[in-house]
């Protein structure tokens, strides 16, 4: 654990004893020494999640009294390009989407060891732009983000930030239709096949349903999208920031 962060030490490592894999028993008492070693590394996860999970309430509590806007989605379906523009009409700070980053840093392949960094990096990067606003903030996308993605390619995401995500997670959603063309940039994931883009764009809307998030659809192409999004968080601050479910726009 960093303490002076709360975010959970990545790399950690366990010794196996050497096996030889060409007898049927593992020597020695090896076999008799690999369930404490599995054990020992359950606790210390267990250990790992309880210390994030008392950060992240200290943290929730101090970002609840500001307004949150989410731009979410699937890819290629214009979030960064709207969250630019809503932080600029309303003169708002907003949060890069931090797996694009760690991406474009990376410059290669994604696997499952960088579930956790990511999802570090994307606390840290929404914390920063909260810790920046006098009220309103618009990040493009949130941890909910990193679970769905979690969940769809490595068919995994570590409990801590499952909690982490739900426990961050309010405000308004705007989530971006699979309605825009689909661009390639080369290190994208997924290849826009329609099949597949629905597919991600259903575990988004399951996700914001499950957690009971307040949520609408952004469509529209060109600027006719970004005014439909300023429409709406226009609409959401007139509320004061509470949006009743019969104003959702649902499928």
């Amino acid at each position: 654990m960093n303490i002076s962060t709360g975010y959970p030490t990545i790399a950690f490592y366990v010794t196996i004893p050497t096996i030889d894999t060409g007898s049927k028993q593992p020597p020695g008492n090896a076999a008799g020494l690999l369930p404490g070693r599995i054990k020992r590394l359950k606790l210390k996860e267990q250990i790992k999640h309880h210390q994030v999970m008392r950060v992240q309430k200290k943290r929730t509590r101090d970002i609840a009294t500001k307004r949150r806007v989410v731009l979410t989605g699937s890819e290629c379906t214009g979030k960064t390009q709207i969250a630019q523009a809503l932080a600029a009409h309303f003169d708002c700070p907003f949060s890069a989407e931090a797996a694009r980053l760690y991406l474009d840093r990376q410059s290669m392949a994604l696997t499952a060891q960088d579930i956790e960094p990511i999802a570090c990096e994307q606390i840290a990067q929404e914390d920063s732009a909260v810790g920046r606003a006098s009220d309103l903030t618009i990040h493009d996308t949130d941890l909910l983000s990193t679970v769905i993605y979690a969940r769809h390619y490595y068919q995994h995401c570590p409990d801590w930030i499952v909690d982490t995500a739900h426990s961050r997670a309010r405000g308004l959603y705007l989530l971006c239709d699979i309605d825009l063309p689909w661009v390639s940039d080369g290190l994208l994931r997924d290849r826009g096949m329609g099949e597949q883009r629905a597919q991600l764009h259903s575990l988004f809307v399951a996700m914001l349903n499950q957690t009971c998030q307040h949520w609408m659809y952004i469509r529209g192409i060109g600027p006719a999208r970004q005014q439909y999004a300023i429409a709406a968080v226009a609409n959401y601050l007139a509320k004061g920031g509470t949006t009743p479910s019969h104003d959702i726009d649902r499928p």
